[in-house]
């Protein structure tokens, strides 16, 4: 079993560090051959994205930063999990996290990581509200990547003073998640998608065929995945009132699209 942690902190060794190290201590405590691996975006020359979108208009292998994410696409491709892990400034993710994510855009027009279960961690000086937007948010672009969703987790930086009941209850929360996330590791299974997947599905479907005369790249990559004829991304058990509900709404979204395809073959004329 092979997890790749990325702590998006330039600090090291800090709380968020601590965290994730306890997270590898709990899983090795079972499992003592699994191979866990610390990324730091910190430590590589990744450079702010520059928003130029040629990763979902041409290609990602076009992007001027394209050595290191391909790097670390190579490393989530390779594990089994992942853990996205951000300190929370100023109510959400560090810079470090946010340039990540930013740089894997094109995943979320292209999903890839199916096979790989995740979980999110946040710390903070209050934890709570505090970081809750920041581990819902990582878990939204895990997700529309292709990843499964396994948990999160949202505490208090030890540096910051805080009650024996709030670290016990903090201690039980990394546990718990953790144990959700060994067991969806162990299951292995690709989960039911939900109805909003579905529907976000159909979006995806309609939206992708933009670029259809100029083979942009959602399209290529949409086209060989064969997704332009199928329900989801991967099969999936879908009952006859829902397919027909998803068909009505496939067709909705067409006709809402309709005027942007058009404009869009005007402009490429």
């Amino acid at each position: 079993m092979k997890i790749t942690a990325i702590i998006a902190s330039a600090r090291k060794k800090g709380n968020t560090y601590k965290v994730v190290r306890q997270i590898e201590d709990i899983i090795k405590a079972d499992y003592p051959d699994t191979d866990f691996i610390y990324y730091y975006p910190s430590e590589h020359d990744t450079n702010f994205c520059k928003g130029c979108t040629i990763c979902i208009t041409k290609g990602e292998h076009l992007c001027p930063h394209y050595q290191t994410v391909d790097e670390l696409e190579k490393l989530i491709t390779e594990s089994d999990g992942v853990i996205l892990a951000s300190p929370v400034y100023v109510m959400q993710v560090s810079a470090l996290m946010k340039n990540l994510l930013d740089h894997f855009a094109y995943r979320w027009h292209r999903p890839k990581f199916f096979n790989q279960r995740v979980i999110t961690v946040a710390t903070s000086a209050a934890a709570g509200f505090v970081g809750k937007d920041t581990v819902g948010y990582m878990e939204l672009c895990a997700k529309n990547m292709g990843m499964i969703p396994s948990g999160k987790i949202n505490v208090i930086g030890d540096e910051f003073p805080q009650s024996e009941q709030v670290r016990k209850k903090e201690e039980s929360q990394i546990r718990k998640v953790t144990g959700a996330f060994i067991s969806s590791l162990k299951n292995g299974k690709l989960p039911k998608p939900s109805i909003k997947d579905l529907f976000w599905f159909r979006i995806w479907q309609t939206t992708t065929r933009i670029g259809e005369k100029e083979k942009m790249a959602d399209f290529r990559y949409w086209s060989e995945k064969g997704w332009y004829n199928s329900d989801y991304y991967y099969p999936a058990s879908i009952d006859p009132v829902t397919g027909t509900v998803l068909k009505a709404f496939g067709a909705m979204v067409r006709n809402s699209f309709r005027h942007s395809f058009e404009n869009h073959q005007e402009k490429t004329k």
